[in-house]
């Protein structure tokens, strides 16, 4: 990737007026060169799980335990954030099967 990407998509990003953004990654990603990103698109709150200390590139820089299974790992840093379930959904999978006739 060069540097007139990153500043393209940061530029998309910025159009797009987005006031949040939240990073999900695996355990063993870094959110900051995202982060960084959002934050040249000039997204002004952003979080994230970071092990590394990100400085002022996250607003919620959330914790997680070790050995917390993916999915339950990013709806713990989405209610952080501040988006919570809608009413009514438990968290859980669920595979919904919609009928075609």
């Amino acid at each position: 990737m060069r540097a007139d990407d990153v500043l393209a998509l940061a530029v998309l990003l910025a159009a797009e007026g987005f006031t949040d953004a939240v990073i999900f990654t695996s355990f063993h990603q870094s959110p900051l060169p995202t982060a960084l990103v959002l934050r040249l698109a000039g997204i002004p709150r952003i979080a994230a799980i970071s092990e590394d200390y990100p400085g002022s590139l996250l607003d919620l820089r959330h914790r997680s335990d070790d050995g917390v299974p993916e999915a339950e790992r990013a709806l713990a840093l989405a209610r952080a954030a501040g988006f919570g379930l809608p009413p009514g959904d438990n968290g859980r999978l669920a595979v919904r099967l919609r009928c075609l006739t």
